[in-house]
């Protein structure tokens, strides 16, 4: 993906971690529902892992659109800013509208 977005040149700045291991989500890959009391707390281990390695770390963008149920709660416990598909698709939105209090 890195190559084919040509961020091969700042491939160091970004910390790719897979979510297949937590326990649950295979169902993703097999197409079928995620059941969020297996998954939630997973994915908060997943998070709060990947911040005590790379304590160095600014964000966190969840790129799989199952995960932003639980950008809140990785909010919440790792302070961090997480980005996920709504919150980039409100971004992209915000783009579009006229802001009221400038005219």
């Amino acid at each position: 993906i890195r190559k084919e977005v040509g961020m091969e040149n700042f491939a160091d700045r970004f910390i790719v971690v897979g979510c297949e291991t937590v326990s649950g989500f295979e169902t993703v890959a097999d197409g079928q529902k995620v059941d969020p009391s297996i998954v939630g707390p997973g994915i908060m281990a997943k998070a709060l892992q990947v911040v005590e390695d790379h304590p160095d770390l600014r964000a966190i963008v969840f790129e799989c659109t199952e995960l932003p149920l639980y950008s809140n709660a990785v909010r919440a416990a790792t302070g961090l800013p997480v980005f996920d598909a709504v919150t980039c698709a409100d971004l992209l939105m915000a783009g579009f509208m006229c802001n009221p209090r400038f005219g």
